[in-house]
Parts: structure tokens; sequence; C-alpha cells
């Protein structure tokens, strides 16, 4: 099947929805203490400024007419910090794919072409959040080539 990654538009509204809820189904029994049980948990306005932000790459993967996977990365600015060095990296907010098209390489074209576009509006790296109880997600990452920069530990103060 032949995949075409394109720019998100608003009328692909309802198939973003329906990768989203997928994702959140999972997040959210995975991790019931942070995630909230929502039906629709894109809103419209938060999905207008995906596709409209010019500092955004929000991008569709399309299979045979249909919506099959998401990407939404975003440009973050060099750092003011001092100690730090100034550098513009590129951040993926959401890469999800529709469970009836996962397997086939959406995925990894969506991950090239945010980290393509990335680099032609100068940024030095592609990076991402990604939880630690979705394992498939790890996997799929360090096999295309991320590797772990640091982590963010909790303590519940239950």
């Amino acid at each position: 099947m032949e995949i075409q990654i394109r720019a998100m538009r608003p009328d692909d509204f309802d198939a973003v929805q329906e990768i989203f809820r997928t994702v959140h189904a999972m997040h959210q029994e995975n991790r019931p203490d942070l995630y909230r049980k929502l039906d629709a948990p894109l809103s419209r306005a938060y999905y207008t400024q995906m596709v409209e932000n010019p500092g955004g790459i929000a991008l569709c993967a399309e299979c045979g007419g249909k919506v099959a996977g998401v990407a939404y990365t975003y440009m973050k600015a060099p750092t003011e910090n001092p100690v730090m060095v100034p550098r513009i990296t590129a951040f993926i907010d959401d890469l999800a794919v529709h469970p009836d098209f996962r397997g086939q390489g959406i995925g990894r074209a969506l991950l090239e072409e945010s980290r393509r576009q990335a680099l032609a509006r100068g940024a030095v790296s592609l990076e991402l959040m990604v939880w630690a109880f979705n394992q498939n997600a790890i996997e799929f990452y360090e096999h295309a080539g991320m590797t772990p920069r640091s982590m963010i530990m909790e303590m519940k103060l239950e």
C-alpha cells in the first residue's frame, strides 16, 4: 500500500480525532492518575492551532484515501540560559498511527518527514517524550535511531 505524507488539513479533524482517541485510551489505561477518561481528547481549537501554527510541522499519512497516521512537531527556539549551548531543536509532540495501519512503515515515514522538515528549518536535533510504559513506542524510536537524552523521574506522594 502506498503511503502519502502530506500537511494536515482542517477537514482531517475527525480522522485525526479517532487516532488521538486510541492513543489517549492507552495513556489513560496506563496512567489514570494523569489522564482523564475522555471520548474526544482532541479539541477542534487545539487541532486548528496545530494546522495553522507556522512554527509547527503538522503531517498526515494517507493510505488508500484514509488518514492512517499523524505527526505534529514544533520548533523550539534556542535557550537563553547562559550555561547552555544555544541550538534550535524540533520537538515531536504527537506521532501516532491508527491501529489498523500499524506495522506498514507509516510511523517511520512520518518520523522521517518530520526529521527532514525540521532539518530544513535549522534544527540540530529532533526530540520527543515517551512514557516508560509504552515499550512498543520506545522500541520503534530506538530502531529509528533515537537515543535517550534524559529521564523524568517521579515519586508518588500518597
